[in-house]
Parts: structure tokens; C-alpha cells; sequence
């Protein structure tokens, strides 16, 4: 990848339009602050990698794209298996039951 052709803040709009989301959903339903979102829409701050992948994975878009890169805009179905094993890890390490290694 060379340098993005597009802001993160024009991307992020983009992605929120095409699902027909709002701001609003985005900081509900990803648990990210309602200052550091506006601020990422206007372009103001560029988000930490937590916060891409967090918005990228609710908006269905690659990471990259949302960075502002030419690749292609949808989560591929590796990005989206990779998304399950993460929640099933995460999961594993906030169970109590859970003593794998610890």
C-alpha cells in the first residue's frame, strides 16, 4: 500500500452512510467516545487502531479502506472469521471458569 487517496474522516462518512448509520449508532453500539467520533468525522484526529478495527468491523468495511487506502471496501470472509476467533479468545480470557494457562 502506498499513501491513502482519501481522509479517514471522508471514509468514515461514507461507511456510515452506505449502512444507513448515524453517529449516534456508531458511539452506541461500538462503546467509543462521542468527542473522539465527531472528532474523527471532522477530521480533527485520526483514531487509534483499537478504535479502526472497533469502527471497521461495525461498519463492515476493511481497515485499510477506512485508513484511506485503495483496497477493497468489505471485510473479507478471512477478516470476518478472524473477527469470530477474537471474540471467542476474548471471551475465553473474561470467563472465570476459564483457566487456560493462567
Amino acid at each position: 500500500m502506498d499513501k491513502p487517496i482519501a481522509t479517514i474522516a471522508d471514509r468514515l462518512r461514507e461507511a456510515l452512510n452506505d449502512a444507513g448509520k448515524k453517529q449516534a449508532d456508531l458511539v452506541r453500539d461500538t462503546g467509543l467516545d462521542r468527542g473522539s467520533v465527531s472528532s474523527y468525522l471532522s477530521g480533527k484526529y485520526e483514531p487509534k487502531q483499537k478504535a479502526i478495527y472497533k469502527m471497521a468491523q461495525y461498519l463492515d468495511v476493511s481497515e485499510a479502506w477506512l485508513l484511506g487506502y485503495d483496497v477493497p471496501k468489505h471485510r473479507t470472509a478471512d477478516q470476518k472469521k478472524n473477527d469470530q476467533l477474537a471474540k471467542l479468545i476474548v471471551k475465553s480470557w473474561l470467563d472465570a471458569e476459564f483457566e487456560g494457562g493462567r
